[in-house]
C-alpha cells in the first residue's frame, strides 16, 4: 500500500479546518461578549486542552513526520542539507509536545522573576524562545535561500506569519494582560489574531512541504509493507 499525498487537497483540507475553527471562536466569542453566554470551550482559541490544541499539535506534528521524511530521502542522496530538514523535522516534534503539554508556558514565572519583565515581555517565555529564533534564521539562512525560489518564499512567509502569532502575539496580548485584564474583548480577539496566524502559518508550511516532495523528490513514496 502506498499513501499518496495531493498539496492542493491537502491545503483546502487544513484551510477548512482552519476556518471552521476561527468561525466556531467567534461564534463563542459573540456568544460571550454579546449575549452574555458561554465562549465554547472546546473551541476556544485562548485555552487549552480542546479542539484548536488538538489541531495545533496535530499539524506540527504532521509538519516533523514530513520533515522528517525529506531528511531520509535526502541521506539516501547523500546529500549533506539531511543534517537541516532532520534538526528541523525535530524542532517541529517538540512544537508539537509543547503545544499540547504547554511547556513554554511553565518558562513564564521563572523567567520573569528572573528578568523582572513586564509589559511586551510579561509573557516572558518569548525571551528564551525568542533568542532561539534569532539563532535559527542565523544557522538557516543559507540553507533557506539555497530552495527553490517557490518553495523559499512559502518557507519565508509561513515562517514569518508563524513567529508573528506565536511572539508578535504574546507581545500584544502581554501588555494587553498586564494593563486591563483577560476578561474583555479586546484581549480576546488579540488571542484570536494570535492562534489564527500560527494556524495559518502552519498551513502554508505544510504545503510548502508537500511542494517540495512532489516537485523535487517526485520519486519518494510512503509504503506500509509486512
Amino acid at each position: 500500500m502506498v499513501l499518496k499525498l495531493n498539496a492542493n487537497t491537502v491545503l483546502k483540507l487544513l484551510v477548512a479546518i482552519v476556518i471552521c475553527l476561527i468561525g466556531a471562536n467567534l461564534i463563542g466569542l459573540v456568544s460571550c461578549f454579546g449575549f452574555d453566554g458561554s465562549r465554547l470551550g472546546m473551541f476556544d482559541l485562548d485555552q487549552e486542552g480542546n479542539v484548536p490544541t488538538f489541531y495545533a499539535s496535530a499539524s506540527l506534528l504532521f509538519s516533523g513526520a514530513l520533515l522528517g521524511v525529506i531528511a531520509c530521502a535526502k541521506k539516501k542522496q547523500q546529500s549533506k542539507d539531511f543534517v537541516y530538514w532532520l534538526f528541523l523535522s525535530m524542532i517541529f516534534v517538540f512544537l508539537s509536545v509543547d503545544e499540547s503539554a504547554s511547556l513554554h508556558e511553565r518558562l513564564i514565572t521563572p523567567v520573569r522573576e528572573a528578568f523582572s519583565t513586564t509589559g511586551i515581555f510579561y509573557y516572558a517565555w518569548v525571551i528564551p524562545y525568542g533568542c532561539f529564533v534569532i539563532l535559527m534564521i542565523a544557522v538557516y539562512v543559507r540553507f533557506v535561500f539555497s530552495l527553490p525560489k517557490k518553495i523559499r518564499f512559502m518557507f519565508l512567509l509561513s515562517g514569518a506569519i508563524f513567529v508573528a502569532g506565536a511572539i508578535g502575539g504574546e507581545f500584544v496580548g502581554g501588555y494587553w494582560y498586564e494593563s486591563h485584564g483577560v476578561d474583555n474583548l479586546t484581549y480576546a480577539v488579540i488571542t484570536m489574531f494570535e492562534e489564527s496566524l500560527e494556524m495559518i502559518g502552519i498551513v502554508i508550511f505544510i504545503y510548502a512541504l508537500l511542494s517540495y516532495l512532489g516537485s523535487e523528490l517526485s520519486d519518494v513514496s510512503l509504503g506500509v509493507c509486512d
